[in-house]
């Protein structure tokens, strides 16, 4: 059984010598030996002549308008949550303005500390 693995690995060995062979000839060809026929590429013409310009550059300034129509819609309310009962002495927030984490949003007394005291 050795002596087929061996026998095996001799044929990997001679295959990849002939395709790396193979591969170094072509680039030598590519690279010192270039193409003989004529193209139509040898026929192109490089100077770059273009039309007639259609538009004439001018000074001035430029300006950016957007109209837009639309409608602004409100959001729904949404409840928020107490954390602890008692009476709403004052309300910090306006309708409509915008609320962020952590506002202070009323002033309320705790039932349980008002009743406490004497």
């Amino acid at each position: 059984m050795a002596v087929s693995k061996t026998r095996l690995q001799l044929v990997f060995i001679v295959l990849r010598l002939v395709l790396l062979t193979v591969i170094a000839v072509a680039l030598v060809k590519f690279a010192f030996f270039p193409n003989t026929e004529e193209d139509d590429a040898t026929n192109l013409d490089p100077s770059g002549t273009f039309g007639e310009l259609t538009v004439m550059p001018e000074t001035g300034d430029i300006t950016n308008t957007l109209k837009l129509t639309g409608s602004i819609d409100l959001d729904s309310a949404k409840p928020v949550k107490a954390t602890s009962t008692g009476e709403i002495n004052a309300v910090f927030i306006k309708d409509g303005s915008a609320v962020g984490e952590g506002d202070r949003g009323t002033l309320h007394q705790n039932a349980r500390l008002s009743s406490s005291q004497p």
